[in-house]
């Protein structure tokens, strides 16, 4: 019998042409859905549980009652550009699938900004492969939405995307779509060695202020819930968003008060800009911009011997006038 090996597998991703609705397997797995290179692979199956413990002569349980089936799916990818200004990175779908609305200036930039507005959904196809090659195992997750948080741990390497997704279980007529099948022939992977920006070289200000700092997290702080809907077999229509909280926490070092005057400002909750810079070539640039960001907390960390400031900061909504939804922008450029 044969095994099927932990690092062998792959994920596809496909936008849903009716929210809610799972794309077929035969559309899902092919290669243009299955190009950008992915760590750490994980899907879990869920289930809601009725328990029935009915009054008796014995304390056991009968069988339980089932529905409501889902999937959880995290992964994680480099941070990588397309190596082209105003082209797209390999995984922006992902990004429109974590409630980001992309904007493009063709041959400038491509900008990511938070969408109050309904997100569309997305069909995630996750491929499991034998130890031999020649077989695979096909689970389908529809009507999915996520979250996504960017991570820098220390100087030189490049941020981490951890990704995780929501969704139902997907049934073609009465038949779950976790089926056997063949893997999707070679796949050409996305350049993530050429165009992948390093926690070196990059501009990080604070209200203007440069700092020094080791590492740096970015959370997009998407919430979402269920739509629900008695006429799908699990009960479930699609992800839809509940909210919105992004959070950003890095470690600059500490400098005098009047040159950081981090202390003042978190008493006092004053709002400022807060930019991050990868990059300095045309089409490997990328710059998280929080325009209107609170100091939330302050711990009196250090790393070796440097004293530093644990910093989180809420992305707020930046101005009283206009329709919002400028509280982050994520730029390509």
């Amino acid at each position: 019998m044969a095994i099927f090996h932990h690092k062998r597998r792959r994920v596809a991703c496909l936008v849903e042409v009716t929210p809610g609705t799972p794309i077929l397997a035969a559309s899902l797995f092919v290669l243009g859905n299955m190009k950008v290179p992915m760590y750490d692979i994980k899907v879990v199956p869920g289930v809601q549980n009725m328990d029935r413990t009915p009054d008796g002569l014995t304390f056991d349980s009968i069988a339980s009652v089932r529905w409501g089936e889902y999937y959880t799916l995290t992964f994680t990818t480099n941070m990588y550009t397309s190596g082209a200004a105003g082209t797209a990175p390999g995984f922006a779908h992902l990004l429109k699938a974590c409630g980001l609305v992309e904007t493009v200036s063709g041959g400038v930039s491509v900008t990511y900004t938070v969408d109050s507005d309904a997100c569309p959904t997305y069909t995630f196809g996750v491929e499991m492969i034998d130890d031999t090659g020649a077989l695979a195992r096909h689970i389908i997750i529809g009507g999915c939405l996520g979250n996504v948080t960017i991570a820098t741990d220390s100087v030189g390497k490049p941020g981490l995307m951890s990704w995780s997704f929501t969704g139902k279980a997907a049934y073609v007529t009465t038949t779950l779509q976790d089926l056997d099948s063949t893997p999707v022939s070679s796949v050409v992977y996305d350049d993530t060695v050429t165009n992948l920006p390093q926690l070196r070289g990059v501009t990080l200000t604070d209200g203007g202020v440069s700092l020094q700092c080791n590492n740096l997290s970015f959370d997009r702080g998407l919430a979402t819930e269920w739509e629900t809907d008695m006429s799908d077999l699990t009960g479930y229509k699609k992800r839809i968003v509940a909210g919105s909280n992004p959070k950003l926490t890095i470690d600059p070092a500490k400098m005098t008060a009047a040159a950081q005057g981090n202390i003042d400002q978190l008493f006092k909750g004053t709002a400022g800009a807060v930019v991050a810079a990868w990059g300095t070539a045309a089409g490997k640039i990328v710059t998280l911009n929080l325009p209107s960001a609170q100091k939330e907390s302050l711990s009196d960390d250090a790393r070796g011997v440097t004293s530093t400031w644990g910093t989180t900061f809420r992305a707020n909504r930046n101005g009283n006038t206009g329709n919002g939804d400028n509280s982050v922008t994520l730029v390509f450029t």
